[in-house]
């Protein structure tokens, strides 16, 4: 007879690369505060309900709770597009929808010609 192979003990936390640690709440509990930690970025974030026809701000994630108290797995659903970065600042007045608009900022703002001097 042969013996069977031991078995091997299952890891009590799966290991993934996105977790968060619940470290408060708001004090009407509609907010949670977290400690995101995705790959080897970590990140301070927010957590509410999603609710039906308000707009997200930010990524749409569901937590799956580990057994350590407080500490999630999370499956992000939605993934928020990237803001934008800052547009460098331009000269002149912002972007309009007709030519007169364009033709009044300069008369007002053009710069002015100085009058030659008769004195010397």
């Amino acid at each position: 007879m042969t013996k069977p192979a031991p078995k091997k003990s299952a890891s009590p936390t799966p290991s993934s690369d996105d977790v968060a640690l619940v470290c408060g709440a708001t004090p009407d509990g509609e907010t949670l505060g977290v400690l995101r930690k995705r790959g080897e970025k970590v990140e301070a974030a927010l957590l509410r309900k999603a609710v039906e026809g308000q707009p997200l701000q930010g990524d749409l994630v569901r937590l799956k709770p580990r057994e350590e108290p407080m500490l999630f797995d999370v499956e992000t659903l939605y993934e928020a597009p990237a803001l934008p970065r800052e547009a460098e600042p331009k000269a002149g007045p912002s972007q309009v929808a007709n030519d007169s608009y364009r033709k009044g900022w300069d008369r007002l703002f053009r710069a002015r010609k100085r009058a030659a001097s008769t004195l010397n």
